[in-house]
């Protein structure tokens, strides 16, 4: 069934809205390794986030609009008191409000995959945005630490027209 994808075509980092660190490497599409940590003699908190919108605008009789985000983490933690998280969030009204699509919190292991959310067929892509976001906290910095190492890439919509549909 053929199809069009489309890329985003800009990025902010920080995030406006979440505000931290920048991120590692970021492009249009997502960005390179990044790191938060915490504790072990560091700062008690850290966080980094990244903003990625420009999508095109209305495309008439689409069928099916499907946003595709690929994403990796990987935490570590020691100590009661630490803790972390990596959020992959997108919205439909050009930022104004916000849904989560991968969130992991307090986390050692590693994952890669990519995160595929289908949207209403009458979504007007221009409104999209992607953002992400990881923290690592603890309570004692001489005792604890936590991080989280990430990264995202091929961040795009995937749009199947009506009479692509009819077509086949």
């Amino acid at each position: 069934m053929p199809k069009y994808t489309y890329p985003s075509t800009n990025n902010q980092t920080p995030d406006p809205g979440l505000g931290g660190d920048p991120v590692t490497s970021p492009s249009n599409t997502g960005h390179g390794i990044s790191g938060v940590s915490a504790g072990a003699f560091g700062p008690g908190f850290d966080s980094a986030s990244c903003r990625w919108g420009g999508f095109p605008g209305y495309i008439n009789n689409t069928i099916r609009l499907t946003l595709n985000v690929t994403h990796s983490s990987q935490g570590g933690l020691t100590g009661a008191g630490a803790s972390n998280g990596f959020t992959l969030s997108y919205s439909l009204n050009g930022g104004s409000s916000w849904t989560d699509f991968v969130s992991r919190s307090n986390f050692t292991s590693s994952l890669n995959a990519t995160a595929t959310v289908d949207l209403p067929p009458s979504q007007n892509p221009s409104l999209i945005r992607v953002r992400d976001s990881a923290f690592a906290s603890v309570g004692d910095v001489e005792a604890e630490a936590a991080s989280v190492s990430f990264s995202v890439s091929d961040i795009q919509i995937e749009i199947i027209p009506v009479d692509q549909i009819i077509a086949t």
